[in-house]
């Protein structure tokens, strides 16, 4: 006997189906209404879709927050646990890097 055909359950259809291969999302390309008649098996909806995997869902967790220990000297940022000198280029090992980040003569 079966059950009368529906836009919404050709589209849930589609869902299922894109969603069992691994799919995201679908493009509906075509739709194919169902053609009316006395015959209930001819009362079918048809639609026709790409299905694109667009990758996970849900981005990566962010990463921990790692710290420098022991804590950087002055001119010098903390980035995933390493001690990175602000000024770039690097000073010199009788200069010191500044709150501007340039380098100055050690007192």
């Amino acid at each position: 006997m079966g059950h009368s055909g529906s836009y919404e359950r050709a589209e849930a259809k589609l869902r299922d189906e894109t969603a069992e291969i691994g799919g995201d999302y679908v493009k509906i390309v075509k739709v194919l209404p169902a053609i009316q008649t006395l015959d209930c098996l001819s009362n079918r909806w048809g639609i026709e879709g790409i299905a694109y995997r667009t990758g996970s869902a849900m981005p990566p967790p962010a990463p921990a927050a790692v710290d420098c220990t022991p804590p950087c000297s002055p001119g010098y940022a903390c980035s995933a646990g390493t001690c990175l000198a602000l000024c770039n280029p690097a000073c010199g090992p009788d200069q010191i890097c500044r709150q501007d980040r340039t380098c100055a003569a050690a007192r």
